[in-house]
């Protein structure tokens, strides 16, 4: 029967892992797999030596050992039949379960009632060996030895006993924040500040008041006007008043400007006005009589701004 358990076996903590196992009522093999092979071989301390001795076993797969000169790749002979090692490292040892001529590769270490089994890589039962049977044989063989309880550690699988996690991980929040220093209680506080201000877009210093843009108020009364004769397609109202205003200019520019007809307020005929202008210009009256046509009225905005044009460039020709 296999039992799994998660406390971390590495270190410091040996100590603590064999504690443990020791309140186990009868002997029992531990298997324990290093993912990253330790830099020691055969050493034990204190806790683990006194578990063994009362006849417990450990199945070590990944320990240290020096590099041989043997291949990388090897095929060495069992019971089991021929085991994969992909690896160097050999261990100049008597007691050799596996290895060849440079070394063991799995050792045996005799501790009182107990022992130890090393073996030097820690994929020797891995996937990446599924298509060598006899290398999870000669495993399944070393663990089995014994007729004892097996225990393995899912460390290294991710598995955690219930106690480790409440060790390395806080149970609550209110645990975490009793747990962490004020300084990163402070640094933490500090981020969550500049992302408030970060996102509300706000800066430092006095608030500046908005100041409301003055009001034109003839403006806005001429541009709700204007809406309303375009909404009603007033277009001849506003020409027959535009032309009249023009008209009136024409007639009564100051001297300064020097576009005076001197023909009064008071309206006058069309012919009239046509050949005084004319007299005093000295040019043709055709641009003026075609502004004064009534017949060519402007119908849309476009021909309404290109009329209004030539209205500014007759009132800029110079009067004599």
């Amino acid at each position: 029967m296999a039992h799994h358990f998660g406390d971390r076996l590495s270190g410091a903590d040996y100590g603590d892992q064999f504690s443990s196992l020791a309140k186990q009522p009868e002997p029992i093999t531990l298997l324990r797999i290093q993912s990253q092979v330790p830099k020691y071989a055969e050493s034990i301390d204190g806790n683990e030596r006194e578990w063994l001795e009362k006849g417990n076993r450990l199945i070590n797969v990944g320990t240290f050992a020096p590099v041989s000169e043997a291949h990388f790749h090897s095929s060495l002979p069992s019971s089991e039949g021929l085991i994969r090692i992909d690896g160097r490292r050999r261990n100049p040892v008597d007691s050799v379960i596996l290895g060849d001529r440079f070394g063991a590769v799995i050792w045996r270490q005799a501790v009182d009632n107990g022992e130890i089994i090393w073996v030097t890589t820690p994929y020797l039962a891995s996937n990446a060996y599924q298509d060598y049977p006899q290398n999870f044989q000669l495993l399944a063989n070393l663990v089995s030895q014994g007729q004892t309880t097996i225990w393995v550690d899912e460390y290294l699988h991710g598995y955690k006993d219930t106690d480790t996690i409440r060790e390395e991980v806080a149970q609550t929040v209110w645990h975490y924040f009793l747990k962490t220093p004020l300084l990163i209680l402070f640094l933490q506080a500090l981020v969550v500040l500049i992302f408030i201000l970060w996102l509300g877009n706000r800066r430092f210093g006095q608030a500046i008041p908005v100041i409301p843009a003055i009001r034109n108020n003839s403006e806005v009364y001429i541009r709700a006007l204007a809406n309303v004769l375009e909404k009603a397609e007033s277009v001849e109202f506003v020409v027959n008043h535009l032309s009249q205003a023009e008209q009136k200019q024409l007639r009564c520019q100051g001297h300064a400007a020097r576009t005076q007809l001197g023909l009064g307020d008071q309206a006058l005929p069309q012919e009239a006005l046509l050949t005084v202008w004319e007299k005093q210009t000295q040019q043709s009256n055709l641009s003026l009589r075609s502004l004064l046509n009534s017949e060519k009225i402007p119908r849309n905005n476009i021909e309404l701004k290109r009329w209004l044009e030539q209205w500014q460039l007759v009132q800029k020709i110079p009067r004599d």
